[in-house]
Formats: structure tokens, sequence, C-alpha cells
């Protein structure tokens, strides 16, 4: 499996992954990490780590999402970058407090 792909089988499953320093922070709802899914990024770290600083900045930064609820996936919110556009990911709304707009 690629970083690439690794990482976005993750993102699929509603885990947000940023870079904080040399270490790599993971906000997943419960239960949808396994122990398999941590084994790899240790083991793959510097990849990982590479492939996310590579990547638009601000994408690390979670106070550069716009969170709307997605009704294709009842239940979750849909991620984009409010600086350039670019999808970041689904989350469960059990993670999120946001108000509809109407």
């Amino acid at each position: 499996m690629t970083t690439e792909t690794l990482l976005a089988d993750l993102s699929t499953r509603g885990v947000v992954i940023t870079v904080a320093g040399d270490s790599i922070e993971l906000d997943a709802p419960a239960g949808v990490l396994t122990d398999d899914d941590v084994v790899v990024l240790r083991e793959h770290k510097s990849r990982v780590l590479d492939s996310l600083r590579s990547r638009c900045r601000p994408h690390n930064n979670p106070e550069n999402y716009i969170k709307v609820p997605d009704d294709q996936r009842r239940g979750w919110v849909r991620s984009t970058c409010k600086l350039c556009g670019c999808f970041i990911g689904y989350r469960d709304t059990n993670c999120y407090t946001f108000k509809r707009n109407g």
C-alpha cells in the first residue's frame, strides 16, 4: 500500500491526520482506527510526515476547514479547505458542532 493510498483510506473513514512538529496527530471517530492502522502509521511515519508536509500547509490546520453536512452521507460532514477549495475528507457529525444556514 502506498502512502497516498493509506492516507486516502483513512480520510474516507473519517480520520483527520495532522502534523505537529515531528509527530502525527490522529483525530478519528470512536472505533474507526484499528491496531493495524496504528502499526502501519508508526512503521511508515517518516513517509507519512513527508507526504503530509508536501501538501498544502493550510490543509494541515483544522481551522481552515469548511464543514458542511453531506446529504448523500447522512450523519457525515464534508470538509473542504476554505483557502483553495480542495476536498479534505468526511467526518462523523458527532465530531463537530455547527449551525445549519437557513
